[in-house]
C-alpha cells in the first residue's frame, strides 16, 4: 500500500512537468472532432480502474469520455516509443496498451513520425 502511495504522488508530480509541445498538439486536434463527451478532454490523469475508481497505475497523455460511454486514453507516443529503425513499439510502450485495456480503456496512439506526414 505505502509503494502504490508513492507511485501514485510520483506520478502526479509528473503531472505538471511533463506535458511536452507534440501532447498540445495532440489535445489541440483532439478538441477539434466532432465528437461527444459525456467527460471532457483531460490532459496528464491517473489511470482509473473498471470500478471508475482511480488507480494511479498509469499517467495518460489525454483522457476523455464518449457520449457512449467509452473511455479513451490518447497517448503522443514520442520517439522514445518506438524502436529504431523499424518504428515498431518499444516493450513497455506495448505493456502500457495491454494495462490501459485491461482497465477498459481503448488505446489510441499519435505516433510522432505520423504527426509531421499529416502537416506535410
Amino acid at each position: 500500500h505505502e509503494c502504490q502511495e508513492t507511485r501514485t504522488a510520483q506520478l502526479k508530480e509528473q503531472q505538471s512537468e511533463s506535458v511536452t509541445k507534440f501532447q498540445k498538439l495532440v489535445y489541440a486536434a483532439v478538441q477539434q472532432l466532432p465528437m461527444q463527451w459525456s467527460e471532457p478532454l483531460a490532459m496528464e490523469q491517473l489511470s482509473r480502474g473498471r470500478d471508475g475508481q482511480e488507480d494511479g497505475a498509469l499517467l495518460i497523455d489525454i483522457t476523455a469520455r464518449t457520449a457512449e460511454g467509452v473511455w479513451l486514453a490518447i497517448e503522443a507516443d514520442g520517439p522514445d516509443h518506438y524502436r529504431q529503425p523499424d518504428n515498431a513499439l518499444t516493450g513497455p510502450t506495448q505493456y502500457r496498451n495491454r494495462a490501459l485495456a485491461a482497465r477498459g480503456y481503448v488505446a489510441v496512439s499519435v505516433p510522432y513520425f505520423k504527426v509531421g506526414q499529416a502537416e506535410g
